[in-house]
């Protein structure tokens, strides 16, 4: 229960730090032609909006902008919708036989992510699964390119009317007409053959697409360093020994970024790795001696050697575009090799069910410093002095500095 509610904690701040971190500089073009600098709430998204909030610089008031309101928005040469009134067809895929094959194209008023700008300009309309491009001439008429996944006598068909299309009104005298029969109904041959058109006709456009940055879904971190650690062992709910000391620590992690707003901000990651340290810990707490004083403090050495394996969540906060912060929590499993407090009338060794980890961090490009509080729950231990059932966990600090080779 404990873990779970410090699991629920962690998610729980998690979406605090999206929501504040979700706001990007960009602009606002109203409906009387008027370009205002602002900073628009999850302006990296998935879906194409209806309406959007900002925040005009210089101003802590949210807005909220509707489609009525505004011709378009975005960042400078990075990103951009348009307002269009179109013709659209939002009907499924005729892959289910209760669902009708045919077109049905409706009027409507729609924020449209532009992709190519030029003479040909391309863009894309994303609403759930629901995919559509768009397509005019300079100034012409924006129409959607018509595609479509259908049934027929148990086949599946496509309406592949698109591509007639595009040899109709976006054709240059020197393509051939095989080019057209490789166009893919997706953003990357679109963009393509779009960027192969003004390129044709020797006019300059602008990709969108590829102005946003294209972050690493996955990497790779080695870490190899020097384990600082301030031990705590606690018995009967308090402390019973306290002390420090230095150690080493190698590992691996894999990170997988999750693409939330097409933003690095949250990942899930797993790392594998071997620490060990000999640490001199004082006994806060008495114990009998044999000699004539009576009960005395004792001094142990605590010798913790662990090859572990976690698993966890990780929040960046950008501070730019290669430095951030970040906070994680896991959760990991122990495989100890030795953990064993020894004095000169006793030992004991210890065996652990697993370690809550929660860490704060700073990562500047490949580069990553973190500091890590980890709390170990005592499975069972041994002594050749006394029951050591009592003992509760072992507590602490550890510092490590990681690199990220791919």
């Amino acid at each position: 229960m404990k873990n779970i509610f410090l699991l629920l904690s962690f998610l729980f701040i998690n979406y605090q730090l999206l929501a504040q971190s979700g706001f990007d500089k960009g602009y606002i073009i109203d409906k009387d032609g008027n370009k205002k600098e602002c900073l628009i709430k999850n302006l990296y998204r998935f879906d194409n909006p209806e309406t959007i909030e900002y925040k005009l610089i210089g101003s802590s008031k949210l807005e909220t902008g509707s489609i009525s309101d505004i011709k378009e928005f975005g960042v400078t040469d990075t990103i951009k919708y348009i307002r269009a009134i179109v013709n659209i067809d939002k009907t499924e895929d005729g892959l289910n036989s209760s669902i009708k094959t045919n077109i049905h194209l409706t009027t409507d008023t729609l924020f449209l992510n532009q992709l190519i700008e030029g003479k040909a300009n391309l863009y894309k309309y994303s609403f759930g699964s629901l995919n559509r491009f768009f397509f005019n001439i300079e100034d012409d008429t924006i129409k959607q390119l018509i595609y479509k996944r259908y049934l027929e006598n148990g086949k599946e068909k496509k309406n592949l009317t698109y591509i007639q299309q595009l040899i109709t009104k976006v054709n240059c005298q020197k393509f051939r007409y095989d080019r057209f029969q490789n166009i893919k109904y997706n953003t990357k041959s679109l963009i393509t053959f779009f960027e192969d058109y003004n390129t044709c006709e020797n006019e300059e456009y602008i990709n969108f697409d590829s102005k946003i940055e294209r972050r690493q879904l996955i990497r790779m971190y080695g870490r190899v360093g020097i384990n600082v650690s301030q031990n705590s062992l606690k018995r009967n709910y308090t402390d019973f020994a306290q002390g420090g000391g230095v150690g080493i620590k190698l590992g691996y992690e894999l990170e997988v970024v999750v693409p939330i707003m097409k933003k690095d901000i949250f990942s899930v990651f797993g790392e594998v790795s071997y620490y060990q340290f000999n640490t001199k810990v004082e006994s806060n707490t008495p114990v009998p001696s044999s000699n004539a004083l009576g009960s005395t403090y004792n001094n142990y050495i605590f010798t913790h050697k662990n090859l572990e394996g976690a698993i966890g969540l990780r929040t960046y906060l950008p501070l730019n575009q290669n430095n951030a912060f970040f906070i994680d929590a896991s959760l990991a499993g122990n495989g100890e090799i030795q953990s064993e407090l020894v004095t000169d009338r006793y030992s004991m060794i210890f065996s652990f069910k697993h370690t809550n980890i929660f860490g704060v961090g700073y990562r500047n490009r490949r580069v990553v410093i973190q500091a890590k509080y980890y709390d170990k729950e005592v499975e069972g231990s041994k002594s050749t002095y006394q029951n050591a059932s009592n003992y509760q966990n072992i507590s602490g600090f550890v510092f490590t500095i990681g690199y990220q080779f791919f």
